[in-house]
């Protein structure tokens, strides 16, 4: 899964992150191995005639925001209620 996940957010925040954590992987540099080097994808490259009204500005900010590897930076449930995509709820 981590593979399928790093073709989309990218191998650097992932390595930063567990550098940043310390977690202590005993197979860390084969995890580099299989993982490479991923550049991140533009969210607007998962974007296509069916799903690009729903995808505003603010549901990609927020999406964006849910899809970060450090749970330390990622958004709380409680700021995602108070985002601008929810304002008018």
């Amino acid at each position: 899964m981590i593979i399928k996940v790093s073709k989309i957010l990218g191998s650097q925040g992932l390595f930063e992150m567990i550098t940043a954590k310390k977690y202590e992987i005993s197979q860390l540099e084969e995890l580099k191995a299989v993982v490479g080097k991923q550049a991140a994808k533009p969210f607007a490259k998962f974007l296509d005639s069916k799903n690009e009204k729903l995808a505003t500005e603010q549901a990609q900010d927020l999406i964006q925001k849910f899809l970060v590897y450090n749970p330390d930076a990622r958004i709380s449930a409680k700021d995602a209620l108070t985002h601008p995509y929810f304002a008018d709820l």
